[in-house]
């Protein structure tokens, strides 16, 4: 899973390599003075896809995904079950992130439809929003939202060629880099980075 959630700055490369519409609160087309580096938002579920399908292209050996809520919660507290991500790449409390669960929405305007879970708690969300486990938020898939945006996942094409780093973080997961190569040597911005770890189950 990347380590943080997509930021503007990468949003916007994105969009200029395929022309993709910009984010409603992008003035003029401009990234807002001074958040280049934080999370994309009003993005939607089939904005994140074509955005994974994107990372593809530049980086051949991987697959990109939106994660499942267990693999969210998974990388923000691992085997401790911890109940904030405390010190977990601004996993809490920073912006919503989608993932590609379905489920029934038991709240909000979105009641008794079937969304995408969202995770993590956003600076508009309350505390109790913000722990891993919390459940019940979700959002349409189709939708836009000021507080929602993305973390991706890369998987190897080929599992068997993925390198085993020697320090396992459980007793049953194991610490993975990526280590395929980029598509483009010129290919600018996309922090999803050779050498960057994953946890694979």
């Amino acid at each position: 899973m990347a380590r943080h959630a997509v930021s503007n700055a990468q949003w916007q490369q994105f969009m200029a390599a395929t022309d993709q519409q910009t984010p409603s609160y992008w003035s003029g087309g401009a990234i807002p003075e001074g958040k280049e580096q934080h999370p994309v938002v009003w993005v939607s579920v089939d904005e994140a896809q074509a955005y994974c399908q994107w990372l593809e292209t530049q980086y051949p050996d991987y697959v990109f995904r939106l994660p499942t809520q267990g693999e969210w919660e998974y990388a923000a507290c691992g085997s401790q079950r911890t109940v904030y991500p405390w010190g977990c790449y601004n996993m809490s409390g920073n912006c919503w992130e989608w993932t590609s669960t379905i489920e029934e929405a038991t709240n909000g305007a979105e009641k008794g439809q079937m969304v995408n879970i969202i995770k993590g708690g956003s600076w508009y969300a309350t505390k109790g929003s913000c722990k891993v486990s919390y459940r019940g938020e979700g959002r349409k898939g189709s939708g836009r939202y000021a507080t929602v945006g993305i973390r991706v996942v890369a998987e190897k094409r080929s599992a068997a060629n993925i390198d085993h780093i020697q320090k396992p973080c459980s007793q049953t997961h194991q610490q993975y880099e990526l280590s395929g190569r980029r598509a483009s040597a010129n290919s600018k911005g996309v922090h999803i980075a050779d050498r960057h770890k994953v946890v694979i189950k």
